[in-house]
């Protein structure tokens, strides 16, 4: 956000799990490239891998969650992590 603006955290439990979302008063995302931004290798910038979403959601999908984003060009977004709670007798 070159213009500045909050960026938001929030946490909520629920009986199911966890959920993680980070949201920010940005430009969003244009509708063009979401379906592309969890890809490996995928950026929009200069100097950028492309990794950081993608790993995001292979962590995410790896302990039974998921990584999601919903945004409103021009208006923010917000990328949702999403964990199942931890099974009775499962490692620690």
């Amino acid at each position: 956000m070159p213009e500045g603006g909050t960026i938001q955290a929030s946490l909520r439990a629920t009986g199911e799990g966890v959920s993680l979302t980070i949201s920010d008063e940005g430009a969003g995302v244009p509708d063009a490239i979401r379906p592309e931004i969890f890809n490996p290798f995928f950026t929009t910038k200069a100097k950028g891998s492309g990794l950081g979403l993608a790993k995001v959601q292979t962590v995410a999908e790896a302990h039974g969650g998921s990584a999601t984003c919903v945004c409103e060009p021009g208006r923010g977004a917000a990328f949702t992590i999403t964990l199942p709670r931890a099974k009775p007798g499962a490692p620690a």
